[in-house]
């Protein structure tokens, strides 16, 4: 994706490397925070909507995978720090919709949204490249042979997958990463791809390390047309709640967990959702 003068000098960008050194990041950050603030009411979709048209597009897909999948978490992904069912199906279902070639992951772990995605691309030849510069993977023999793993930190994979002319149709970022970090993945990204970042809450509802990452690449694009999908605070708290549609299915616990996801402007949300009349 090449970005233009005008998108690389956006006003909530971190300084550039020209500058004398400072410690403005932090007040920046703090800026596009707040800017970001008409954005949540005025601009911005639910994810609640975004599951419930996911989930219906590919229920069959989804329903009969559920126990194996299910099963498979529980198994590798309830070690503390690991990612949640949640946000897991989300990735599911998201690599299902858009069937990226390419996908970035920065923060593996123990690998357990690496699998989730690998496993949602394999069949139609999907590979994931994750990066973390500690190296906690589990192997899983069903998933390895699509996962590419690197142990480094982001900048290391946005040149390496530079150097082998990679395009990133699809980003998963589970760490905080500065905006000129952000700004490389824009570079070797295809026009046309998704960004979904995790822990957009944190615990006490105040906008985190997700939401930090996704609202400056968002602020970048945003005259592009790309679309932000945000969890509802209330409902990623209490995972417990339904997403209730149209047909009368209830979706139990939501799909999605604390997740949110950019996706391109070609995306057209149908709106599956039950409201009350």
């Amino acid at each position: 994706m090449k970005l233009s003068k005008e998108e690389l000098n956006y006003e909530g960008r971190e300084c550039s490397k020209e500058h004398p050194p400072c410690n403005c990041r932090a007040e920046e950050e703090k800026k596009l925070l707040e800017s970001f603030s008409d954005a949540l009411s005025n601009k911005s979709k639910s994810i609640r909507s975004l599951v419930a048209h996911l989930y219906m597009n590919h229920k069959e897909t989804f329903l009969g995978n559920y126990v194996r999948l299910n099963d498979f978490h529980n198994a590798i992904g309830m070690r503390e720090g690991s990612t949640g069912k949640e946000d897991c199906w989300l990735l599911y279902l998201l690599v299902k919709e858009f069937k990226p070639k390419c996908i970035f992951e920065a923060g593996t772990f123990i690998g357990t949204t690496s699998k989730f995605l690998a496993d949602a691309a394999m069949t139609h030849g999907g590979e994931v490249h994750t990066c973390d510069p500690v190296n906690s993977y589990t192997s899983s023999a069903t998933h390895d042979s699509s996962i590419y793993r690197y142990t480094m930190g982001a900048v290391g994979l946005v040149a390496e997958l530079e150097h082998r002319r990679k395009e990133v149709d699809f980003a998963f970022f589970d760490t905080d990463l500065p905006n000129n970090q952000v700004e490389d993945l824009l570079g070797v990204a295809a026009e046309e791809f998704v960004l979904v970042a995790h822990d957009f809450y944190d615990s006490d509802d105040n906008l985190s390390k997700g939401a930090r990452n996704l609202i400056f690449a968002w602020r970048i694009l945003e005259s592009r047309g790309y679309q932000l999908f945000i969890p509802d605070l209330a409902w990623s708290k209490y995972r417990m709640d339904t997403v209730r549609l149209k047909d009368g299915t209830k979706v139990f616990s939501p799909i999605g967990g604390t997740a949110a996801a950019l996706l391109p402007p070609s995306f057209k949300l149908e709106d599956h959702l039950w409201r009350e009349s």
